[in-house]
């Protein structure tokens, strides 16, 4: 007669692939996973924290080869240079949301994002200064100055 034996017990099968019947195993290896993607966002953070740097030479030539004239280019492009970095610093928060983990340091990539922002306004802010538009020199501020009433009057007449 025909028998069906259904029980493999005592057979050694092969276990399917992605599939582990060790518990500590499992543990380990998802512990490395996290680990893995601290380090991932650690280092995803560090390359926001450089896009600032990718911009500067493009930003800092254009200002350079616009000329320091009162004209409306130069000025375009000087405001284009002080507002891309004021619009970046107010998303700082969101630009860093995606990285923000227990375990992963932010602080040097924000310092970087920071330094790497001012440094192009203050690029913009000298070149408005070059162009005449922000008074830096006593010049600039004579209108300001009190004229004051002189202490003695002397009036000169002519005798014939």
């Amino acid at each position: 007669m025909w028998q069906l034996n259904l029980d493999r017990s005592k057979e050694q099968i092969a276990e399917p692939y992605g599939y582990r019947t060790q518990i500590h195993e499992a543990d380990d290896s998802s512990r490395r996973r996290q680990k893995d993607i601290k380090a991932l966002k650690q280092q995803k953070a560090a390359e926001m924290a450089n896009k600032p740097f990718m911009g500067m030479f493009s930003t800092f030539l254009m200002l350079y080869m616009s000329g320091s004239a009162l004209n409306i280019i130069p000025i375009i492009i000087t405001c284009m240079a002080m507002f891309t970095p004021i619009k970046t610093l107010f998303s700082f928060k969101e630009a860093f949301a995606p990285y923000e983990e227990e375990g992963v340091s932010l602080f040097f990539p924000k310092l970087k994002y920071l330094t790497l922002n001012m440094i192009t306004m203050l690029a913009g802010i000298y070149k408005f200064s070059i162009m005449g538009l922000i008074p830096v020199n006593a010049e600039d501020w004579i209108s300001m100055i009190p004229i004051r009433d002189p202490i003695e009057v002397s009036y000169g007449t002519l005798i014939s």
